[in-house]
Order: C-alpha cells, then structure tokens, then sequence
C-alpha cells in the first residue's frame, strides 16, 4: 500500500504543478491584453487582428485577419491643400454582418511606434461597405491602427506605414 501512497501523491504533486503554471500562464496573457494600448480603453472585448506578414500597404491591399472577419486597408499618398501630403485610407471588410456594419463605426490613428502614443485620429465614411477617409499624413507617423466598432466587439489592427 506504501507504494500506491507514493505514486498517488506523484500525481497530485504533477497536476497542481499544471494547475499553477497555467494559471501564471493566464494571469500573465490577461496582463499582457490589458496593458495593451489597443485595449486599455475599451472595457468590451476587443479583437487583436494578425497583419499578414509582408504587409506593405502603399504597394498592394493588406489585410489583417481573425478567424472569422478580415479588414482589408489600402493607402495612397495624395496631395492636399496647399501641396501637404495626405493620407488616403480605404478599408474593407470581410465576414461581418450587415446588422454588424450598419452600426459600426472605423476609426483612424496614427502612431508613431508600435504600441506607442497615438497621434491625432480620425473617423471614416462608410459607403458599400468600404470605409474612406483623407487626413494629413504626419512625418513622424510609422504605424496606423484601424479599430473598427460595432457597439458589441472592438476589432484593432495596426499596420505599418
């Protein structure tokens, strides 16, 4: 009976070794999303999406990507008022509702590093499912993150410029 003791407290020392490093696994994933600058200021579930790897915007439409919605950017530099570079944003989306789209709303920021302060934002004008919008484009700026609202969720990507 000696040896069946052991061998059951063998594996109770095992499991509460798993129960625990998980739970510092958790505890260090959930402080990870909270310090998160694309989170800190929604308490609602936000959507962190995956940028595809070679995501140069300005060359071709790059998508950021969840399991089951995707947003789609486009940017073009253009020349405002006064010849002052602009920003030419158009971001589509794929795999949300129309219920879902009909009360979203896009909004635009730029950042000068990833994860960093944001500079000044901007909302976009939706028609046919594709939002638009033309800003300055600030030197400094070397990311934009894209949050796309629809009362429920917050979907966040940042993409590099």
């Amino acid at each position: 009976m000696k040896h069946a003791n052991r061998l059951w407290m063998f594996f109770i020392l095992i499991a509460a070794g798993l129960v625990y490093s998980y739970a510092m696994v958790g505890k260090r994933y959930q402080q990870a999303v909270s310090d998160s600058p694309a989170t800190a200021s929604s308490s609602r579930g936000a959507r962190i999406l995956n940028i595809e790897e070679d995501c140069r915007p300005f060359q071709a439409p790059c998508a950021a990507y969840a399991a089951s919605a995707a947003l789609v950017l486009r940017l073009r530099r253009v020349s405002g008022a006064g010849g002052a570079p602009e920003l030419a944003v158009e971001v589509a989306q794929v795999g949300l509702s129309p219920k879902t789209l009909a009360s979203a709303e896009l909004i635009l920021g730029l950042r000068a590093e990833r994860g960093g302060a944001p500079l000044p934002r901007f909302r976009a004008v939706a028609s046919d499912g594709v939002w638009k919008a033309v800003f300055p484009l600030d030197a400094k700026a070397t990311r934009l993150e894209v949050r796309l609202d629809d009362g429920e969720r917050v979907w966040v990507a940042e993409y590099p410029l």
